[in-house]
């Protein structure tokens, strides 16, 4: 990072200094100080999530980590409200068009792209939306967001820049990165329009839903791991691959396989079948190496060569290698866990493709049954299925079975 910051601010000497500094006196513990700098840090992580730019926030993703993790330490949060809800307020200046798009999304979530600062001082807001700046076409506006108690230590951090005396300042609370807001309304006040918002828990919840999705087919994920394969899930394979490349070269052991297993499914899903199946090979015996046995993960690297001959044809060596796997996942896991049908329905799929249609719909009914009770709703897993058992029929010529489960 430090060596990306100064190839990237080569002609600054100011900034040149500032990053000398961070380099010797930087510790985790200092991360919200360096971020409201509005230093090096802060332009340059501002920017990145504005533009997308995956391998500038790959590169920047410690200093990230550390201003994600501040969130979840107590210490920062301890100022105490007598009520349950507070407001807080940020001042802008945006155009005419910015105004219009808000009132358009009146009603819906809105997504910040950043990490948002705010200020407790309505006036500290005022001052800053009436400040005077060389652009005229921009019109004076602050945010109104209404939080609750209960948003500490998730979305929002107190820092101690109130005691600033600059009477503009609006540093002194930070909203966690991707915060989602619901947009009450917009209304004219004496010449300043208020953008009411208050946090909403929809998109906190999507995020953990994700990240507990992503846990149980690979367990004990770090959030480093979660990241690359967020980016994959996206469809950025490319930036996953270099992502998980990276990541190779400085990685303990049980890491490094389930980084190899990445690469794997990347290979895999950009159809280098060769390539991926070298990698898959290299995670299984890291997972099978006698000082750190991983049998019961080793399940899913199965699974997915099986998949990966599933593809290419090759159906008898296929479902060897889904039978290997089910039979792990029987020992390790309860009878009602996800990973059971997903081998499940990996072994009926290879009976329907070898003409087997009353063996793989015991298989698909097995398998549906068992997501069914685990998942209580809807999920991919349970439309894969569905999908399937949808195949089954149309085989049975029951076409309207068949279009019900497809639906």
């Amino acid at each position: 990072m430090i060596d990306l910051c100064r190839q990237y601010y080569q002609d600054n000497l100011k900034y040149l200094k500032i990053i000398d500094e961070f380099e010797h006196e930087y510790y985790s513990n200092k991360v919200i100080q360096w971020f409201l700098k509005r230093s090096f840090p802060y332009k340059m992580i501002k920017k990145a999530l504005q533009i997308k730019d995956i391998n500038q926030l790959i590169r920047l993703r410690y200093f990230i980590s550390d201003l994600l993790q501040s969130f979840s330490n107590q210490f920062h949060n301890t100022i105490e409200y007598e009520y349950e809800n507070f407001i807080v307020y940020r001042g802008m200046k945006l155009s005419k068009e910015q105004i219009e798009e808000f009132r358009k999304n009146q009603g819906k979530l809105l997504v910040s792209n950043g990490f948002l600062t705010a200020t407790q001082s309505h006036s500290n807001a005022l001052n800053f939306a009436k400040k005077s700046i060389k652009q005229t076409d921009v019109i004076p506006a602050i945010l109104e967001i209404e939080c609750k108690s209960k948003d500490f230590h998730k979305n929002i951090l107190f820092t101690d820049r109130n005691k600033s005396k600059d009477q503009s300042n609006q540093d002194d609370v930070l909203f966690n990165l991707h915060v989602t807001f619901y947009l009450d309304k917009v209304e004219l006040n004496e010449n300043i329009f208020y953008i009411k918002l208050r946090i909403s828990n929809e998109g906190p919840n999507i995020l953990e839903k994700y990240i507990e999705d992503t846990r149980q087919q690979i367990e004990d994920l770090d959030i480093e791991l979660i990241f690359g394969h967020l980016m994959l899930d996206m469809g950025q394979w490319d930036q996953s691959q270099k992502y998980f490349e990276r990541l190779l070269i400085d990685s303990n052991n049980k890491k490094q396989a389930w980084i190899q297993y990445s690469l794997g499914q990347i290979h895999r899903l950009k159809g280098e079948w060769i390539i991926a199946r070298q990698y898959y090979n290299c995670a299984y015996a890291q997972m099978m190496n006698p000082n750190q046995m991983c049998i019961k993960e080793s399940a899913q690297i199965l699974s997915d060569i099986g998949e990966l001959l599933y593809i290419e044809g090759k159906f008898e060596e296929a479902i060897n290698f889904h039978e290997q796997a089910l039979q792990i996942r029987r020992k390790y896991y309860s009878s009602d866990h996800p990973h059971i049908a997903n081998s499940l329905r990996n072994i009926g799929d290879i009976f329907h493709k070898k003409d087997r249609y009353d063996e793989a719909f015991v298989y698909f009914q097995e398998a549906l049954t068992i997501l069914e009770k685990y998942y209580k709703s809807f999920h991919p897993d349970i439309a894969k299925c569905m999908s399937s058992i949808g195949y089954y029929f149309r085989e049975q010529r029951n076409y309207d079975k068949s279009l019900e489960s497809h639906q």
